[in-house]
């Protein structure tokens, strides 16, 4: 402020805790810059700036600032100018004098000249800052990654690698980066690494798990997986390599336990050759059954033995297989002999076995007694002694590995007992392994063509919604191919007027309610609009943190236009009914001019108590139009007996009563959407059974019929007759209270006196033809 100036600051707003925030000073003492690092956007200065105007106080307005600190470091004048950026306020400067008592108009306005030069430089600032911390962020949660991560440029030189990579690897800072990552890998194997890279991409192959070189020239072992993406707007290829030291460790556990069951033997340290070399022969051998075959071959020569074996159970563990045998020169094989055996054959034999006992026959002759069926066996194959050890895979018995001995007959060493017996803890291991990995290859594969196969579509993605997996079914509905759609934005499909509500229904997901179901249009990308019904779910990891979404879709395009016509068709089905319904029942009136109107009213009474009684909409329908149509059987009374201004005769009144019949016959004939008939039947019978035709009681009286008698009395009562004049409504109300319970069903009488009660008269006025009572 051309010198009026003598310390300064700038502050820069955090809109995320409303404050703004000390990002440089000068002039001004540790103390006070400590005292003033933020300051709150709802202070005097805060509330200044957020409106876009400078603040200037004197040293005799000091005072009224809410912070002592600004006093206590001796201002005597102080300025307050907001940094604007495209019309918005990103921070202020301030300026203080000890000096001046205030600034002139000419330091103001120079000031304020230089704040606004100065504004986009600090917004520049700000922007580069944040992109920056961004990337930091980033790249510190990848760092913080237990797995090696690489990226690969299209030739396969290293972009980035995190820095568990570069430590695994025994390099420093970006020393990997350039390298090309097959120089990573023992040089022998350089070829095949690149082989099985090619095959992953291609979709060939899972995993790669040639070690990778360290840079002091040892090797790491590792399984790699890769796949193509985009990084930084270019095609890359991203790398992940686990670490499988635990592999070695769970061998060298292994190892540890075989040291210690032979500690006490001779032969400890051909032993501990034999088990270490089976040990790495079974982490991951490439082909499994020669591996065995060549390990039955080694224990049968290191033992002297005459025949190694190993038996598997099937599935069911109901019958056993000789699977794999080595027979030493002159010894005659059984292995095809001995296929599909039932366990049943050797019930002593696999009792020790599930027991967790080894066999150990010295002298087959000596079996006891309960093994009978396993000694005529072993005569029958020549066999003197053996020594037959279980093989667990988990908690499972998976078969057993023996020796035999066809010469000989003497006592078995320990130490060939030990060796069988770890042999066969290292074959379980590897069997169960396979077998696991099998069973996990296969479920794989069976997800996979079901995701395939299945008419639905299914998709992931992210919070941003860029799809990460697309099945066949998605790309075939959209017309595009799986590298259109992976990346692609899952919500531009969605037409521009529902997203926003589609976005909202995903945002609401949560771990307590981690799905949703609904239905909108999509545009498929020849531009036809299609409906879809969705089922969405938010994926969240065990601490809750969210990990994608996924949606399972089906189109309901021609479901919906179906539903459409049968709309309209029930509509037009309706309206043929109710015609027809209007037509019997205005032709029923024409013969009865004493009762016209009668059965209209009744059906809307009717319609009024099923409404208060909060019946389905179809369940209102069918007792109104079987209201209008309750006394169609009285087209069969001779009018003389209807219009009769008399009391009727006995006979008169028999006939009378046979209309409620004739009714349910006639409506029986016409093929209603309900059953109308039994209305007309039943609208006179009463829940004591004094009723007629059929003297019904209680609930054997269909419920449309009890809420139509109801309907039907009061309208009757408060209406003229040819042999009596109309009733007063308080004569109405009294039979009705008073038969409650007995003649009329308590529930419908209830809705009915509440409908009354609610508009007293006029109710019934509306009704019943704008007719007061």
């Amino acid at each position: 402020m051309g010198g009026e100036a003598d310390s300064g600051g700038v502050y820069l707003y955090r809109e995320a805790e409303d404050l703004f925030v000390l990002h440089g000073a000068t002039g001004v003492s540790a103390t006070f810059e400590e005292a003033v690092e933020c300051w709150p956007h709802a202070s005097l200065r805060g509330q200044t700036v957020a409106g876009g105007s400078p603040l200037y106080l004197r040293h005799d307005e000091l005072p009224l600032m809410e912070l002592p600190a600004l006093r206590m470091e001796g201002f005597r004048a102080l300025g307050v100018i907001p940094l604007l950026w495209e019309g918005r306020v990103v921070g202020c400067v301030n300026l203080a004098s000890h000096c001046n008592d205030e600034f002139s108009a000419a330091a103001r306005m120079q000031a304020e000249r230089s704040v606004a030069l100065l504004a986009p430089v600090i917004w520049r600032v700000i922007e580069d800052e944040n992109a920056r911390q961004s990337r930091n962020d980033m790249f510190h949660l990848l760092d913080s990654i237990r797995d090696s991560l690489f990226i690969l440029d299209r030739e396969g030189k290293v972009l980035w690698a995190n820095g568990h990579a570069a430590a695994a690897l025994g390099y420093t800072g970006g020393e990997l980066v350039g390298v090309n990552v097959l120089d990573l890998h023992p040089p022998e194997r350089r070829d095949e690494a690149l082989g099985i890279v090619v095959d992953m991409l291609a979709g060939k192959q899972n995993v790669c798990r040639i070690p990778l070189l360290r840079k002091d020239g040892s090797h790491l072992p590792v399984e790699t997986t890769v796949t193509l993406g985009q990084w930084q707007g270019r095609q890359v290829i991203f790398g992940i390599s686990r670490d499988m030291a635990d592999v070695q460790a769970n061998t060298e556990k292994l190892e540890e336990r075989v040291r210690r069951r032979t500690a006490n033997l001779a032969s400890r340290l051909q032993l501990e050759h034999f088990v270490a070399a089976n040990s790495r022969r079974f982490v991951d051998p490439e082909n499994l059954d020669a591996a065995i075959q060549a390990a039955l071959a080694e224990l049968g020569d290191r033992l002297a033995a005459d025949r190694t074996y190993v038996f598997e159970l099937d599935a069911d563990s109901a019958n056993m297989s000789n699977t794999f045998e080595w027979c030493a020169a002159g010894v005659v094989p059984y292995i095809d002999e001995l296929k599909g055996l039932p366990q049943t054959m050797f019930p002593w034999w696999m009792g020790e076995l599930q027991a967790g006992r080894p066999i150990v026959v010295s002298d087959v002759s000596t079996l006891p007694p309960e093994a009978t069926s396993e000694r005529e066996i072993l005569d029958m194959q020549g066999i003197k002694s053996l020594i037959v050890v279980g093989i667990h895979g988990g908690s499972r018995l998976l078969g057993f590995l023996g020796m035999d001995n066809c010469i000989a007959v003497g006592p078995m060493q320990r130490a060939d007992v030990a060796l069988i017996e770890v042999f066969a803890d290292i074959l379980g291991d590897a069997i169960h392994k396979q077998d696991s990995e099998r069973a996990l290859a296969q479920e794989r594969e069976r997800l996979r063509t079901i995701l395939d196969d299945t008419d639905a579509l299914i998709c992931r993605f992210q919070k941003e919604g860029i799809l990460t997996y697309v099945n066949e079914a998605y790309c075939h509905f959209f017309g595009l191919a799986w590298e259109q759609l992976v990346g692609k934005d899952f919500f531009a499909f969605i037409p521009a007027e529902e997203r926003p509500g589609v976005k909202v229904k995903f945002l609401s997901l949560t771990p307590e309610k981690p799905s949703v179901s609904y239905e909108h249009q999509v545009t498929r990308s020849d531009g036809e609009l299609r409906w879809q019904r969705w089922t969405d779910r938010a994926l969240f990891a065990a601490d809750g943190g969210f990990m994608e979404y996924q949606s399972v879709g089906i189109d309901i395009t021609d479901y919906q236009r179906a539903t459409g016509e049968l709309r309209g068709a029930l509509a037009q089905l309706e309206d043929t009914v109710e015609s027809m319904v209007h037509g019997l029942s205005r032709t029923m009136e024409a013969r009865d001019p004493y009762t016209a109107g009668h059965q209209r009213r009744v059906a809307e009474l009717a319609r009024a108590i099923a409404q208060e009684m909060k019946l389905d909409a179809e369940s209102v329908r069918m007792i109104y139009y079987g209201a209008l149509l309750h006394d169609v059987g009285k087209g069969s009374i001779p009018s003389e007996i209807l219009s009769k201004p008399g009391v009727l005769t006995e006979i008169e009144y028999m006939l009378l009563r046979c209309h409620a019949e004739h009714g349910a016959n006639i409506l029986r004939e016409i093929k209603f959407p309900w059953p109308l008939w039994r209305i007309a039947a039943s609208h006179h019978e009463r829940l004591d059974g004094s009723g007629y035709p059929a003297g019904l009681k209680g609930e054997e009286i269909p419920l449309e019929a009890r809420i139509v008698a109801v309907a039907d009395v009061v309208e009757s009562m408060v209406s003229h007759r040819p042999y009596r004049s109309a009733l007063p409504v308080a004569e109405a109300m009294t039979e009705i209270r008073q038969g409650s319970g007995k003649l009329y069903d308590a529930t419908v009488v209830a809705a009915f006196l509440r409908l009354w009660n609610q508009d007293g008269s006029g109710f019934v006025e509306t009704v019943i033809s704008g007719r007061a009572w």
